[in-house]
């Protein structure tokens, strides 16, 4: 007999468990519950139904630039999405009234099961929560086309619709999203409910800020933004800047990102180290570091939100501009501009 499921979550990132645990924690100890997640969240703590998830990679940049070689390996990923997708429904039934929570609507994986789910009713609630950035980016005329091209082409080379997510909060049945900071929109869905609330995520117990360290947020290159190398690179000449200043750097690699990749090459600086992955980035104090970089990462929202000093945040990026713009103190750099030893500034 299959399990009857009232209350869905989808959790792809460490991150996103902290938000749903503090705003939905009491719904993930109940029996009706089931939690997809991806194997990089700890789960050992979440006591209802569970369900490992795969982090299927969907790069549409590498779609768009090597398209007959890309093509066929993302048709086998939706395949492969679509199987484990019909699993689910042979092991758990959905109530008519099923509440679902997620922490982005841009993952293939998360499209495709939503896809699935509303075939059978449009009466479900969907709800996403907070995890950065991405639902803040404004959007552009380029977007608005690849939209377009998402909605016509998507049916016929995957057999099902995929959305052009960009800013995240665009798919079509949502009802409620959670925000921190939903002031930062620069326009809203009449549709949607926002709702604001307070990250009660552990806080700094230093005031004074430390000297002699400084903290790099990491990325994952699965998206195909700049390879592995050029990051690798990049983060090279920050530690070695850092070394003639007698400065430690301390890098927070990604929870999808690959550390073995990092420790081959940057483990061979003394002034270099790298801390595990499997925590989130806002469990650390900010306040023990005279500086933070950051290549575009969300987590600048906590930083600043934890009162850390503005002009001592940097921020690496991959467009001219940034997309959003927090206040005029904060610093950024087109990462094909960077130079660690023209960007990084202790006297500021």
């Amino acid at each position: 007999m299959k399990n009857k499921i009232k209350y869905l979550f989808v959790i792809i990132t460490p991150f996103q468990k902290l938000v749903i645990d503090q705003l939905f924690g009491e719904k993930l100890k109940l029996e009706e519950s089931l939690v997809l997640l991806n194997d990089i969240v700890v789960n050992d703590d979440i006591l209802c139904n569970k369900e490992t998830i795969i982090n299927y990679e969907f790069s549409r940049k590498k779609l768009f630039k090597e398209p007959f070689t890309y093509l066929k390996r993302t048709k086998q990923n939706v395949r492969k999405v679509k199987s484990n997708i019909q699993l689910v429904n042979k092991k758990f039934q959905f109530s008519k009234n099923l509440e679902i929570y997620l922490g982005t609507d841009k993952d293939i994986y998360t499209q495709l099961l939503l896809n699935d789910l509303y075939k059978h009713s449009n009466e479900y609630r969907l709800t996403l929560v907070d995890e950065g950035l991405g639902y803040y980016v404004n959007l552009n005329f380029k977007d608005r086309m690849l939209s377009l091209m998402y909605k016509l082409l998507t049916p016929i080379i995957f057999g099902s619709r995929l959305y052009y997510i960009k800013r995240l909060g665009v798919y079509p049945k949502i009802n409620n999203i959670y925000l921190r900071t939903p002031e930062l929109l620069n326009s809203k869905n009449k549709d949607i409910n926002y709702v604001k609330f307070n990250l009660k995520n552990k806080t700094n117990t230093f005031t004074n800020i430390k000297e002699g360290k400084v903290l790099l947020y990491s990325f994952p290159n699965q998206d195909g933004t700049i390879s592995s190398e050029a990051k690798i690179k990049i983060i090279q000449d920050i530690g070695r800047y850092l070394a003639t200043l007698d400065k430690d750097l301390i890098i927070k690699p990604h929870p999808r990102e690959n550390i073995y990749e990092l420790k081959t090459v940057l483990g061979k600086q003394k002034n270099v180290r790298i801390l595990d992955n499997k925590f989130t980035g806002e469990d650390i104090n900010y306040f023990e570091f005279e500086l933070i970089i950051n290549f575009f990462s969300s987590i600048v929202i906590d930083i600043l939100d934890k009162n850390y000093p503005k002009n001592k945040i940097l921020t690496i990026g991959f467009n001219k501009k940034p997309q959003i713009h927090f206040s005029k103190n904060l610093k950024y750099c087109y990462i094909k501009k960077f130079k660690a030893s023209h960007f990084i500034n202790f006297d500021q």
